[in-house]
């Protein structure tokens, strides 16, 4: 709303990459904080804004709030432009919960964030970072696995 951009996933997706392109190669969030890369400050945020799971949670930051113990803010600011990367691979193979919507439809893989004390499928980080998974729902579907910064896609 803040930016005049409809409301819908896939347009956010292509906004954000083109302010924090953090999918390009030696791009970091770092970097796009600073101006060196991409235009971060058009599309910041305000460190008090906390999504509904952050509200539900009681304890998480703000993904806006950078620079303090405890924050995803980096995290998301460099992982959102890879769910983009991930769409645009996969097609409409991939669904990523809950921002394309609450059910998840037999057949395709699902991406979703698990966070903090949640996080029971391994230690990844300190017990406040958030984890991306990757499941499947049904018997096809692509399998996905992160390594560092590159995105492994088997159909």
């Amino acid at each position: 709303e803040r930016h005049g951009l409809p409301l819908e996933w896939p347009n956010f997706l292509d906004d954000f990459q083109r302010h924090w392109p953090t999918d390009e190669d030696h791009t970091y969030v770092d970097f796009v904080r600073v101006g060196s890369h991409g235009n971060g400050p058009a599309r910041s945020g305000n460190p008090k804004w906390r999504r509904l799971t952050e509200e539900w949670s009681g304890s998480a930051k703000s993904v806006f709030h950078f620079d303090v113990p405890g924050t995803v803010a980096s995290s998301a600011h460099a992982g959102i432009p890879w769910l983009r990367f991930i769409r645009e691979q996969c097609g409409d193979q991939v669904h990523v919960w809950p921002f394309d919507g609450w059910e998840i439809p037999e057949g395709k893989s699902a991406i979703l964030e698990v966070s903090g004390a949640a996080n029971s499928i391994g230690t990844y980080g300190t017990p406040t970072s958030t984890t991306p998974i990757a499941l499947r729902r049904g018997l096809q579907g692509p399998t996905m696995m992160a390594r560092s910064r590159r995105i492994s896609i088997r159909h």
